[in-house]
């Protein structure tokens, strides 16, 4: 038997952090989340499902900045981190490969970081800034850096730095919290200061140059919400401005010198349109074209207009409705025809210039926090829903690719965007789920008529015989400081009509009920995908931490955690009726870590963190009254106890003939029952693995005739993948590492659901973790 392993889709949102996202000069979008590089290439076909290229782990911090370069037509990515770690990278085919490490900035933050390529030298220098206000100039050496200077700043930041090339000399800008631009000079490979540029009143954010004719422009953002375009000419007379393309403001000239060169700088405008902090500016590649993101939530595509000798708005652009952040960055791409931008909460932006307009393209979204708890469509796995602590649940699902067989993963929904961390999530049916969070209530909600016929374009699947209820609401809608989604029908106001929506934000929280005809975009996702909420779900006392439903979809059962028996109750709902059945009070002491229940839906399992496991039986008699009653509990006492740490998690067979737990002991255990003992009527078989064990599940049907397939998460980020019979015991199958992997915990495995199938060579893994990603993976068996 021969099984292999494919990478099939990656959620990822982007860190908060304004130097975040950049190009490659092969238009790949590379961004950072958590500890990852993510890279991508968004396609100008709205119909294309996007796909994350590749995702690169070598961080043992956040990834803080981020800065692309080209050496000799070969890609490069920089990154630095929160623990002051640089890493070059060789991008090739969308793929990283580590080259080099360093500590740049010890224990502290590495701020910004740019390059430039200075050919008439020879010579790539690199440049960065960090939280211990310091400046360091490094220069490359044979796929290695060599720091050739160091500026001290203390005590202030310098939040951005860029490089730039006039007259043959290389200048140097840096942003500074001192509401000041800092300009140097490279001579003799040291860095001399030349000039202090003044004028705005709060901290300088970011800082552009762009070459115009014969001057350099330097562009500032700054908290005081302002824009200050600079200009730098060389040998220019006090009054003779007769070479210059731009009317400037009359105002004192500073000059500097460098390689026997005057240079004069001039403020020449001030732009004033954003209502907040400007956070970046960066210069189109090719035009004399700026564009600004702001904590405003607007971008702003400035030009200059030579018949008024204004630089005008000629576009304005960002996010609407209540779910929209700041936005931190944004970007050109190469040929400048597309511009990318992340948000405070992390959801990356793209737009597209079609000639006339910019419009919303495809982005990569995931999630921005630690991702806790995942669950299949129950019946057929036709989408995969995910909770995180970044407040938000998702749903991803196989879209069809335009002009093909094929289908690529991607987000379709967003049906809850919370005011709390979210905890757990269970598919209740293939057209409900419940979320569990940190405000003691369990949340139940119903897809809506939109949800239901999106599904059906933008995918394969067709639930139009599963709902017959056409009195279903058409979507939801979060209003203002609210945290239940209310329905929206056709009879009241919070439904706007798409066609004569003007996108001015005066119908924030609004739904509009739009027929997708290819993947949705960011602004479509955050505001038109909500399902509206059926029930509330109160009973425990202290935050919901874990939940499961039953194979038939009537049972929920949940827990919340605990530190005294008393709270460590299982709580049994009626779903449809919303309605509490029992309370289990007679089992753990401490927190329930996992609750599932038996595919016949006759058992219900529980772990705890007090190391033991209960096993209840569950029915309805005739009378539809339900029963639950506690069969057997884990060893204890002379019997001895295998799990000597908590119990993290825990998993069915597809036969319900045995069940598997996991512990931070590192122990995974089989326990299956043995009807010829009368003492203790379970055997167990024990695996020990390197590190502690926090999520497991068994895949749906059995492989190589007779065993048992099992995948194992772990507190370090691996995913192993085991084999397992009562002959011949456990068998390693398959090691995932290095960037297959995650790179913090994984908090949740789950093999897609098989329908009727009972045997099948190709299976669906899917895998969360605390490194905000949620992964597919694509099993074959042969």
């Amino acid at each position: 038997m021969m099984v292999s392993l494919t990478p099939l889709f990656i959620s990822a949102g982007c860190n908060p952090s304004p130097s975040m996202v950049d190009w490659t000069g092969n238009g790949e979008l590379v961004y950072g989340s958590c500890r990852s590089l993510i890279v991508t290439n968004p396609s100008t076909d709205s119909n294309q499902p996007l796909v994350i290229s590749s995702s690169n782990h070598a961080h043992k911090s956040d990834v803080r900045c981020i800065h692309c370069l080209t050496i000799d037509n070969d890609e490069f990515v920089l990154s630095g981190s929160s623990d002051g770690e640089l890493i070059l990278w060789n991008c090739v085919e969308s793929k990283l490969k580590l080259l080099y490490r360093l500590s740049c900035h010890p224990k502290n933050v590495v701020l910004s970081i740019h390059s430039i390529n200075w050919i008439l030298e020879n010579e790539v220098f690199i440049a960065t800034s960090g939280a211990d206000n310091k400046l360091n100039l490094y220069k490359i050496k044979e796929k290695s850096l060599q720091l050739i200077d160091k500026i001290d700043f203390n005590p202030s930041f310098i939040f951005d730095i860029k490089f730039s090339i006039f007259n043959r000399s290389l200048l140097l800008a840096c942003g500074v919290d001192d509401s000041n631009i800092h300009l140097y000079v490279l001579e003799s490979y040291k860095m001399r200061f030349v000039i202090k540029l003044s004028g705005h009143k709060g901290w300088i954010r970011s800082v552009a140059f762009k070459q115009s004719d014969n001057d350099l422009m330097l562009a500032s953002g700054s908290n005081d919400s302002y824009i200050r375009l600079w200009t730098i000419s060389v040998n220019q007379d006090d009054d003779d401005s007769s070479s210059s393309s731009f009317v400037r403001l009359k105002t004192n000239k500073m000059k500097f010198t460098s390689n026997d060169n005057i240079f004069n700088v001039s403020l020449e405008s001030v732009l004033s349109s954003h209502e907040s902090t400007v956070y970046r500016v960066s210069w189109h590649p090719s035009q004399l074209v700026l564009l600004s993101a702001s904590s405003d939530k607007s971008l702003i595509i400035w030009s200059y207009n030579t018949d008024t000798n204004i630089w005008d708005e000629s576009s304005r652009l960002g996010a609407i409705g209540p779910a929209s952040f700041s936005l931190y960055g944004a970007v050109w791409s190469p040929e400048g025809d597309t511009i990318a931008a992340h948000s405070y909460r992390g959801a990356i932006h793209i737009w597209h210039n079609t000639g006339s307009s910019w419009l919303p393209g495809l982005a990569p979204s995931g999630h921005t926090g630690s991702v806790c708890g995942l669950s299949w469509e129950p019946h057929n796995g036709r989408y995969l829903v995910s909770v995180s602590t970044d407040q938000t649940t998702r749903i991803f699902a196989p879209v069809k690719t335009a002009g093909s067989n094929k289908s690529n993963w991607c987000e379709i929904a967003r049906p809850q965007v919370h005011g709390h961390d979210l905890q757990c999530v269970t598919a209740i049916n293939p057209l409900c789920f419940a979320s569990g969070s940190e405000e003691k209530v369990i949340r139940v909600f119903e897809a809506p008529r939109s949800f239901i016929r999106n599904l059906s374009n933008l995918t394969s699947y067709n639930l139009a015989h599963v709902h017959k209820n056409d009195s279903r609401p058409l979507g939801a809608c979060l209003p203002a400081l609210g945290l239940s989604n209310k329905a929206v029908t056709s009879q009241n106001s919070y439904l706007v009509d798409a066609k004569s929506h003007t996108n001015e934000g005066d119908d924030l929280g609004a739904f509009m009920d739009i027929d997708l005809a290819a993947p949705p975009s960011e602004e479509h996702l955050s505001q038109n995908t909500l399902w509206p909420e059926i029930h509330k779900l109160y009973g425990h006392g202290y935050e919901i931490y874990c939940m499961a439903s039953s194979c038939d979809g009537r049972l929920l059962a949940s827990a919340c955690k605990s530190a005294v028996p008393e709270h460590a109750a299982i709580c049994i709902w009626d779903i449809e009726r919303g309605k509490l059945l029992d309370r289990l009070s007679d089992g753990h002491s401490l927190t329930v870590t996992a609750i599932r229940f038996s595919h016949q839906g006759d058992r219900l399992l529980s772990v705890s963190r007090d190391r033991t496991w209960r096993l209840y039986s569950v029915s309805f008699s005739d009378s539809s009254i339900f029963k639950c009653s506690l069969l057997y509990c884990s060893p204890h006492g002379k019997q001895g106890v295998l799990h000597s740490r908590i119990i993290w998690s825990c998993a069915w067979s597809h036969d319900d003939r045995l069940f598997v737990t996991v512990s931070r002991d590192k122990q995974m255990v089989v326990w299956i029952n043995d009807v010829d003992s009368s003492d203790w009527p379970w055997r167990t078989d024990c695996k020990t693995l390197k590190s502690p064990i926090t999520a497991v599940d068994c895949a749906p049907v059995s492989i190589g005739g007779s065993r048992y397939c099992i995948a194992s998460g772990e507190e370090l980020g691996l995913i192993r993948l085991h084999s397992w019979c009562p002959v011949s015991g456990w068998c390693d199958v398959l090691r995932l590492d290095g960037s297959l992997s995650h790179c913090l915990t994984v908090t949740a495995l789950a093999w897609q659901p098989c329908g009727e199938v009972k045997e099948a060579n190709k299976l669906y893994l899917a895998s969360s973790s605390e490194d905000f990603s949620v992964k597919i993976f694509e099993v074959y068996i042969s």
